[in-house]
């Protein structure tokens, strides 16, 4: 995994999970069903996914409160 700084999306996992999270809602999906989908397909994941995750959330005004606890 590569990082270059210390924002949220400065990593290679933060910037594949939110650019996917994006790509998904540009395509009509709801955020919630994004979501899901995301958290089965990484389970294992660790705090990367999760700060992308919800920062994905919270600028499509979705972030549920149990990511926002998490995080």
């Amino acid at each position: 995994m590569g990082t270059w700084g210390t924002a949220i999306k400065s990593n290679d996992t933060s910037a594949d999970i939110y650019a996917e999270f994006f790509d998904f809602y540009n395509e009509g999906k709801e955020p919630a069903e994004i979501k899901e989908k995301l958290i089965s397909e990484n389970q294992n994941a660790g705090n990367d996914f999760l700060f992308a995750l919800a920062l994905a959330l919270w600028e499509t005004k979705s972030l549920p409160t149990d990511i926002l606890e998490k995080v």
